[in-house]
């Protein structure tokens, strides 16, 4: 499998580089408008630059094994069944996401209205949301949630690798990394009824720390991979 991580931090270095000549450009021509803009551009790149590099290192300690607890790659069944689940559980946010922020922006729209004198505008907008969500549920309702057949595409040949290392995992096609940045590995799971391993990991965010949790199905027949993680993550090892 190829790093696909060395393309964001490809990505980072152009940006640094170009900001570097364009503020050294705007400089010289005292465009100083533009050379705030650049350095903000050149140091932005740098930070998210440096979080890409330390990602790209990652994963391609993973790939060549020299930082690797287990690896395998599923059959083409065992990927397409994950891909499914996966669209199924999106798709349970949407129906959640949707209507809460539409209720969000009725509420806005009826407190700037009322506020304003203009509360008209506010309860139009209101009964536009409510005719919105009807339209959107009557189609989920009716269609089922029924979709063309789901096939395997060349994007989705990564979502087969599991890789799977003390400082972060490989799975469904994403890099999950948990060192550094005020991140860290906070419990690994076993389900035996799910035949699944989940890894939870907090992670900074500006207002305090996020939590994330990866599952991640074990192939039919592999007990081995179980075990291998349990000696990896004894402290955190929790079954169920």
């Amino acid at each position: 499998m190829k790093n696909y991580e060395n393309k964001y931090a490809a990505i980072c270095m152009t940006i640094i580089i170009a900001s570097g000549l364009t503020l050294i450009v705007a400089w010289n021509n005292e465009v100083y408008p533009l050379v705030l803009l650049s350095g903000f551009f050149g140091i932005s790149g740098l930070v998210i630059g440096t979080l890409f590099f330390n990602r790209a290192s990652c994963l391609a300690k993973m790939i060549d094994g020299s930082d690797l607890v287990v690896f395998w790659q599923y059959t083409q069944n065992e990927t397409l069944s994950n891909i499914i689940e996966k669209k199924e559980e999106n798709k349970g946010m949407i129906v959640l996401i949707f209507p809460f922020f539409s209720f969000v922006i009725a509420v806005v729209a009826l407190t700037v209205g009322f506020a304003s004198e203009n509360a008209i505008a506010g309860i139009i907008i209101t009964l536009v949301l409510i005719v919105i969500n009807i339209i959107f549920f009557n189609v989920l309702l009716k269609h089922d949630f029924k979709e063309k057949e789901v096939v395997l595409k060349q994007e989705d040949e990564k979502k087969s690798y599991v890789y799977i290392a003390k400082n972060g995992v490989f799975a469904h096609g994403l890099l999950h990394y948990w060192k550094g940045w005020g991140s860290y590995i906070k419990k690994v799971e076993y389900s035996r009824e799910d035949k699944k391993l989940y890894f939870t990991y907090l992670y900074l965010r500006p207002y305090g720390y996020g939590s994330y949790t990866v599952d991640i199905k074990i192939p039919e027949g592999r007990n081995d991979i179980v075990e291998n993680v349990r000696r990896s993550f004894e402290a955190l090892w929790i079954e169920i």
